[in-house]
Parts: structure tokens; C-alpha cells; sequence
């Protein structure tokens, strides 16, 4: 009797083992590799430090005669500084901030901001079908009742966000809108005439978009380093004759160069907060 339990025993181990073995073998899903930064020590330390440390920049700046007229928002701070690091690929760093502000979320508005956050970061982390799943949670939010008033500001990051993520799910037309709206409102333009670019080559008009590129990379008014991955582009259509895919160009490129351009901004409001955006990321790295 004991010989068949032993072994009834050994069985049921070797088969748990075989199933933890198997289990341990398969790819994790996005979704669990999303979990796995939220619950590594990097996020950890640095939420309890972001909670600790934002706040008190803010405050610090409301408090002095720059901000006379202007005070910074800790959710918009919150935003800009959660771009930065989404695409700096701190990606702990800005779930963590996206956590923050969803812990205090008030407003449809703001969880709708959220969700854009997100998923901006979770695309650029590789995760495609989950930075879609998130971002349709925010539309779906912000269809419950958006605020029509946005204080300057707020629709500035929130055409900033959302042309973001259109163009990372390749939805230009949708992005073009937004940026226009960030042209108006930051006199930044040159994100609106890139998807210009990225239009024509959906649509396969590739000679179309080329000679618009052309244009673009001949441009003073287009940031040096916007200019040269241009000519790069266009020098590796011409000569392959091939697809121009720009996938990767405006995450890797454009977002840092549209954070650069807006610390520069004439706008006090704007370039307030961009101050603080750099004050912060220097506090905690």
C-alpha cells in the first residue's frame, strides 16, 4: 500500500511539474507583460517618489511670480511628464504616472487622457492589440460626456495625445485633425504636413508623398533632426524604389523634437509646464 502511494505521489508530482514546465515555455501575453512593469521595483520606487516629489515642483512654481496668471494643473503636469517618459521607453515610469493620475481621476476628461496615455506607451513597447483595447476604453469614455470648455492647456495635450495615437494605429486622417488643432494652439506645424506624408503613402501615391517630403526636408522651419531622417527616408525609397513606411519614424523621432519645440513655445502657459516637465525628469531619473 505505501509502494502505491509513493507512486500515485511521484506521478502527481511529475505531472504538476510537466504542466509548470509547459506553462513556463509559453510566451507571456501582453497583458501579462504590461502587469509585470507595474509590479517591478522600478515602478514601485519610482510611483512613491513621483507621488512625493510632483506635487511639491507645482506647488513650488505656483508660488513664484512666473506662474502670475498661470498656475500648472498637477494632471496636466502629469500627462506631459508621463509623454516624456512613454517616449523616452521608460515605460514603468509612465504607467506609473498613468496609475497616479487614474487613483485620482475626477473627470471624464482626464480618464479619457488616461487611457490615451496608455496606450501611447503600450504601443511603443511592441503591444498593439492591448495599446488598441486601451485606447477604444477612452473613446468610450470620453463619448460619456466630454467637456466642450477645455481650458487651453488641457486641448493642447489632449490633440497631442490623441494625434499620438492615431498615427501608432496609423488612422492619419483622424491624426491630421488633431494636429492641426495642436498647430493652432502651439504654432507647431510640422507634425500636421508630416502626416500629410504618411497619407499619400497609405494611399500608395507614393511619388506624391516624396515630393512633399522633399519639400519638408528643405524646410527651415522643420527641425534639423526632423530634416535629416527625411532625407534618409527619401533616399531609401529612391533608391529601392519601394514602400516608405514610417512606423517607426514618428514615435522614435517626432515626439521627442514636438517636446523639444514646445519647452521653446512663446505661449507662457506652455512653456511653463515643459519647464517643469524637465525639472521633474532631472529630480527622477
Amino acid at each position: 500500500m505505501k509502494i502505491k502511494k509513493i507512486i500515485l505521489s511521484f506521478l502527481a508530482i511529475s505531472l504538476l511539474a510537466t504542466l509548470f514546465t509547459a506553462c513556463g515555455g509559453s510566451e507571456p501575453t501582453e497583458k501579462e507583460l504590461y502587469e509585470k512593469q507595474r509590479s517591478s521595483f522600478k515602478y514601485k520606487t519610482y510611483k512613491l517618489l513621483s507621488k512625493g516629489s510632483v506635487s511639491f515642483i507645482s506647488e513650488g512654481y505656483n508660488k513664484t511670480i512666473d506662474s502670475a496668471g498661470w498656475k500648472v494643473e498637477d494632471s496636466y503636469f502629469r500627462l506631459m511628464l508621463g509623454y516624456y517618459w512613454s517616449i523616452s521607453n521608460q515605460s514603468e515610469f509612465a504607467f506609473a504616472e498613468a496609475d497616479i493620475l487614474s487613483e485620482n481621476a475626477a473627470t471624464e476628461n482626464l480618464k479619457f487622457l488616461v487611457s490615451m496615455l496608455n496606450s501611447c506607451t503600450m504601443y511603443q513597447q511592441g503591444w498593439t492589440a492591448l495599446a488598441k483595447e486601451e485606447s477604444d476604453k477612452g473613446m468610450s469614455q470620453m463619448a460619456k460626456g466630454p467637456d466642450k470648455a477645455l481650458l487651453e492647456t488641457e486641448t493642447m495635450i489632449f490633440h497631442l495625445l490623441i494625434g499620438t495615437v492615431c498615427v501608432q494605429q496609423e488612422q492619419y486622417d483622424a491624426a491630421k485633425f488633431h494636429f492641426a488643432g495642436f498647430a493652432q494652439l502651439t504654432g507647431v506645424e510640422y507634425p500636421y504636413k508630416l502626416i500629410d506624408v504618411m497619407i499619400d503613402v497609405k494611399k500608395g501615391d507614393i511619388q506624391t508623398g516624396l515630393k512633399k517630403a522633399k519639400t519638408l526636408s528643405e524646410d527651415p522651419t522643420v527641425p534639423q533632426g526632423i530634416r535629416d531622417e527625411l532625407k534618409i527616408i527619401i533616399a531609401e525609397a529612391e533608391t529601392k524604389g519601394g514602400d516608405v513606411n514610417s512606423s517607426l519614424f514618428w514615435p522614435k523621432i517626432v515626439s521627442s523634437v514636438i517636446m523639444d519645440e514646445l519647452k521653446n513655445s512663446s505661449q507662457k502657459g506652455i512653456s511653463g509646464l515643459m519647464g517643469l516637465v524637465g525639472t521633474a525628469t532631472d529630480k527622477l531619473k
